[in-house]
């Protein structure tokens, strides 16, 4: 929150007593929506997506605190297989089904395949569970890793979507694991039911909400690899001949060149001919590092895709790495291999670990090899040195610069990790992820860039990578030789690697359905963008981009924000079956499109993609990004994972202040005034008054990243000092020093008109508000309108009122109706041309503020009763303050004492915290009409109370007691403070209309 947004102690803000509808929409073009109406649970829907997550009223199961012990400092052994270990099957188990494809022809080598793992039927069954998906992945491609390496079979698994469902194959049983927090375990069935026989079942270690949890569980499934999967797998009737070994076998050629870049097609083939190679030719050490670093890579480059398909590749990563280690445990290359894959992940605190114990080793050594020319490249990210990684030339250049976004890319939405994602885009055009960022962090103008840019690098860079692959399926070439047909493209292979006919790891169909995952992104960023942020018709583009996602399992998201009338009720149907399986962080928008239906067990999905998440910086700091609530939780152990992690010191200084202040200094000079940390201290000196050390840290952070809220807050600083002239020149400074990426300047133009309208100084708002107009943004245009009302250029303010509601007529139309409502008396003829008009659009309107709204209306036109009866409605959906004060006051106008008084006495009780101070003022209301008093009003108290909310916010309740004396035939004291709830450019805006047409005529009662 910057100052300019900050609440006093004593103010009750407009919106505590009255809810407003203000939020119109923003543009960048004058294009008007052809969309006119929204339903009401797509309104909902737009303001959850557009919003920022509310992560409140957590079961404590899934706010625990995970703490990150000491890491451990050498390769720690499998911890010892207890006497017993509990085999019944558990709820919360979750399953995978495990066949083998048999070869359809002799000598053919048949495939062993995991199906897509099935978790809790329902989320309360998952409640005292750990259920993160790269602690289960690590399970299931230990499995596959037992098939692959050690017996030389196929290896297939569906949550690549490289298994076509129809596969004919022999069920050879099911692999569960579970993780509570008094027990975890593995345990593998043949059967079914009752009759299912246990053949392997291991206690996977303790803590599995501990942050070495996951170390543990990979030593402990790598030696499953070797060992009791590759018993089962036998035992199971399975025959086949583990990899050769070779001392010196290195990478095929072209793997080295590929790894350097940030695209999919090169990094997907790296990790297909290393596999290639160790299949036939032999496992060497060489070979499995760069194998466990491809992963590393793919993984970091696809996660933030709607498919858990990087949690395999991390697994695999994380698994490989370990053979490494285990192959040659005293080996300082392999520890700093294990170190790159660790840090690629997001364990930080590992991998700071490794790198410390292979200089202890090669310092023992006499003569030691040189670390690989990567080592200070992570190292320098694990130290987030920012310079060292901007620095960094020679083929690590593009790693790095990847590394570099990665390490800005929270907090977020600031300049300089937008700044830093666009460098990877200059070093690597074909980073997806790097086109994801900005479009995560950017503003107005960096989406609609981006979410053309990135679509369109892909359309035209992804058939040339293609094609450039000597061993590409002929179907799929033949396709790119044609006609430019992408999805038949991606679906020819598909097919390819679901055939039968490739023996290649990964197959085809991992690469089709990477493909088809970053074009869903693609088309669901660029919907967004057009459908919630621009407000343009998206149909012209949703008739071009429906084929890249015709078949993807969350298609129905998508309709619901490029076809709403119809897409919405899709949306309902799927949200009621939301599979909850693979769900997670990156789905955000759409969990949280799901929890605004309302409908049961709606928050499911966001639970679930919250324990889904593992202690990786990547998890964690989204999470902390995301959360409403338990913050300090997980700054605490992002900083243990991380604990050089400016995003994590800065968490602790904002929420944990009292124990960490004393660390500012050494994190400021150990972390080189990160902007993260500046930002934080600036803020918090702030709110402690500490002016001129919150100016010294906001002027550093501006230097840095010169954000918007950066300078609202050190302009707040210098406003709160009395120097009005540098609180204006720092906002001017803003607009004249820093690029426009969208509508942030417009936002400051509005900051500044809004302040010179409080006080009255019309002309010069209207500068800044025309200025701020110009963009088309419906609260810019509004602002304008505001300030021509102020200067009473009624054309002017008619004006922009009348273009904010042609282009947002779901809410801006009550502006303009409100507007000539007011200066009926002042200009005549300025009734809107249809009567009808505002109950017209009424019934068009989200039928959550549909009966709320026509209250006030009907009140404004002399129809008390039937505005009584819709406020009614509305307040028996919503029991709020704004409505039983309307209804308080209706009523007694009407006479009908008994309402008046069931409203005074929600208002004195139930609704009381709401609005304290309004809601004190009607108990005055009620003891003036107290039956054994009869005494009036005694205005002394009233403004004794009314002096206690800031001045510019306490129109709404002024116009409660105007109103009330006016019904009381007290016209004198009425008119006082009906004018001032008029004047009040804050107040809500139905009352001040209503209160400007009372001042108008009050001789009507």
């Amino acid at each position: 929150m910057t100052p300019d947004d900050s609440k006093s102690p004593d103010r009750e803000s407009p919106q505590a007593e009255l809810e407003t509808s203000d939020g119109a929409g923003a543009r960048v073009g004058g294009r008007r929506s052809r969309r006119t109406t929204v339903t009401a649970g797509l309104a909902v829907v737009i303001i959850s997506v557009a919003g920022a997550v509310i992560y409140q009223n957590l079961p404590e199961e899934l706010t625990r605190l995970r703490l990150a012990a000491a890491p451990p400092s050498t390769v720690q052994a499998p911890p010892a297989r207890p006497a017993v270990v509990d085999d019944a099957p558990d709820v919360a188990d979750v399953k995978t089904r495990v066949v083998v494809i048999d070869a359809g022809k002799e000598g053919a080598t048949p495939i062993v395949a995991l199906a897509r793992p099935v978790g809790p039927k329902q989320w309360d069954d998952a409640k005292g569970t750990i259920q993160g998906l790269l602690n289960r992945e690590v399970i299931r491609q230990a499995m596959l890793i037992a098939a692959r390496d050690e017996m030389g079979l196929g290896t297939r698994d569906e949550v690549l979507d490289d298994l076509r469902p129809d596969a004919a194959g022999r069920d050879l049983g099911e692999l569960s694991t579970l993780a509570r927090f008094e027990r975890t375990r593995a345990v593998f069935r043949r059967g079914e039911g009752e009759k299912a026989e246990v053949l392997l079942k291991h206690d996977l270690g303790p803590n599995p909400d501990n942050s070495n949890f996951l170390p543990n569980l990979v030593s402990l499934a790598e030696g499953f690899s070797r060992t009791e999967f590759l018993a089962l797998l036998k035992q199971l009737g399975l025959k086949g001949e583990p990899n050769k070994v070779r001392a010196e076998a290195p990478s095929p050629a072209g793997v080295q060149e590929n790894l350097e870049r940030l695209g999919l097609v090169e990094n997907f083939a790296a990790v297909r001919a290393l596999h290639d190679a160790i299949r036939t030719d032999g496992e060497s050490l060489a070979r499995l590092a760069a194998l466990s670093r491809a992963y590393a890579q793919l993984g970091a480059l696809t996660s933030y895709q709607w498919s858990p398909a990087h949690q395999v590749f991390d697994a695999r990563a994380l698994l490989y790495a370990e053979r490494v280690v285990v192959r040659d445990p005293q080996s300082s290359w392999a520890i700093r291999n294990r170190a790159f894959v660790r840090t690629l992940i997001g364990l930080h605190f590992l991998a700071i670990d490794d790198l410390d114990e292979a200089r202890k080793l090669d310092e023992k050594a006499k003569d030691p090899a040189p670390p690989p020319d990567w080592v200070e490249m992570i190292d320098a990210y694990l130290n987030y040195d920012l310079d060292r990684l901007g620095a960094k030339k020679g083929p690590h250049k593009r790693l790095a610069a990847l590394l570099k976004m990665t390490a800005l890319e929270y907090p977020m939405q600031t300049r300089i990790g937008v700044r830093a994602a666009r460098d990877v885009i200059q070093a690597d055009p074909d980073c997806n992820r790097a086109y994801d960022v900005i479009c995560q962090n950017g503003d107005l103008g960096d989406l609609h860039e981006m979410t053309l840019r990135g679509p369109q690098q892909f359309g035209e860079s992804f058939p040339v990578r293609l094609k450039a692959l000597p061993d590409l399926p002929a179907a799929v070439r033949a396709k790119l030789d044609g006609p430019v047909d992408e999805p038949g493209t991606i679906e020819a292979m598909a097919d390819a690697g679901k055939s039968g006919v490739d023996v290649g790891e990964p197959s085809w169909s991992v690469l089709a359905h990477l493909a088809h995952e970053a074009r869903f992104v693609h088309v669901w960023r660029r919907l967004i963008f057009m459908a919630y942020k621009w407000a343009v018709p998206v149909d012209e583009f949703w008739e071009q981009a429906r084929p890249w996602v015709a078949h993807h399992r969350f298609r129905p998201y998508l309709d619901s924000i490029a076809e709403p009338r119809t897409g919405l009720q899709l949306f309902v149907g799927f949200a009621e079956h939301l599979d909850l399986n693979d769900i997670e962080l990156s789905q955000r928008a759409m969990t949280d499109a799901v929890r605004a239906l309302g409908r049961p067990h709606a928050d499911a999905g966001w639970h679930a993609s919250v324990q889904h998440s593992t202690n990786t910086v990547r998890d964690f700091s989204a999470i902390l990004s995301g959360v409403g609530s338990n913050h300090l939780k997980y700054a605490r152990v992002l900083h243990q994972i991380s604990p050089s992690s400016p995003f994590a010191m800065a968490g602790l200084l904002e929420y944990d202040w009292d124990r960490s202040k004393g660390d500012a200094a050494s994190w400021r000079e150990k972390s080189k005034d990160a902007p993260a940390i500046l930002g934080a201290l600036g803020k918090k000196y702030s709110e402690l008054k500490q002016y001129k050390e919150a100016e010294d840290c906001l002027t550093r952070y501006i230097a840095a990243s010169p954000d918007r809220w950066a300078y609202q807050w050190l302009a707040g600083c210098y406003q709160a000092e009395g120097d009005e002239v540098r609180w204006k020149s720092t906002l001017d400074e803003f607009l004249t020093k820093t690029e426009d990426a969208g509508l942030d300047h417009a936002r400051v133009r509005v900051q500044l008109a809004n302040a010179f309208m409080a006080k009255e100084q019309w002309a010069e708002a209207k500068a800044y508000a025309e200025a701020a107009a110009q963009t088309w943004a419906g609260w810019a245009m509004l602002c304008a309108a505001k300030a021509n009302e102020g200067l009473h250029d009624w054309d002017r303010a008619e004006y922009w009122y009348t273009q904010a509601a042609e282009r947002y007529p779901s809410s801006a139309w009550q502006d303009l109706f409100l507007f000539r409502q007011r200066i009926q008396s002042v200009r005549p003829g300025s009734e809107p041309d249809d009567a009808k008009a505002p109950l017209n659009a009424l019934a068009a309107a989200p039928a959550s503020i549909q009966s709320g709204e026509s209250g006030y209306i009907y009140w404004l036109n002399d129809s008390p009763r039937k505005a009584l009866e819709a406020l009614e409605a509305a307040y028996q959906a919503a029991p709020r303050v704004n409505l039983a004060t309307a209804i308080m006051l209706v009523a007694d106008e009407l006479g009908d004492a008994a309402r008046r008084d069931s409203a005074l006495e929600d208002l004195c009780s139930k609704l009381k915290d709401q609005a304290p101070k309004t809601c004190a003022i009607c108990q005055l209301i009620r003891d003036s009409l107290a039956a054994e008093s009869k005494t009036p009003l005694d205005l002394a108290p009233v403004d004794k109370i009314l002096d206690t909310i800031q001045a510019d916010a306490r129109g709404n309740a002024e116009f409660i007691v105007g109103r009330f004396l006016l019904n009381r035939g007290r016209t004198d004291d009425a008119r006082k403070y009906l004018q001032r709830c008029a004047d009040s450019a804050n107040g809500y805006r139905w009352t001040r209309t209503m209160a400007a047409k009372l001042i108008r005529a009050p001789d009507k009662k």
